[in-house]
């Protein structure tokens, strides 16, 4: 979950890393699939206060939120669910290695 500018900068660098891949945009676990316009992460937490959504994303006709790289920023976009796309995913640390 991307709750902060230090999240976001941190998988801006990993994917400018992975810049001889060609793909893009990557799905990052948000959607307001349940009520249109109110953003959920995939355990059910609110959006909240961060975002890095583009200045024309909102979209009510498209429910599901990816990431998208570019050379110089990444943005979050709206995009139809059904898209195929690779995923972010987060998982947690139990401090052994």
């Amino acid at each position: 979950m991307i709750k902060d500018e230090a999240t976001q900068t941190f998988l801006r660098a990993h994917l400018r890393g992975t810049s001889g891949h060609r793909q893009r945009s990557y799905w990052i676990g948000l959607d307001d699939l349940n009520t249109e316009g109110t953003f959920l992460w995939n355990d059910e937490t609110p959006l909240g206060d961060y975002d890095k959504f583009r200045s024309d994303a909102p979209n009510e006709s498209r429910d599901c939120v990816s990431l998208w790289r570019t050379r110089r920023s990444a943005r979050w976009d709206i995009k139809d669910c059904n898209t195929r796309r690779p995923y972010i995913c987060q998982l947690s640390g139990n401090g052994d290695k």
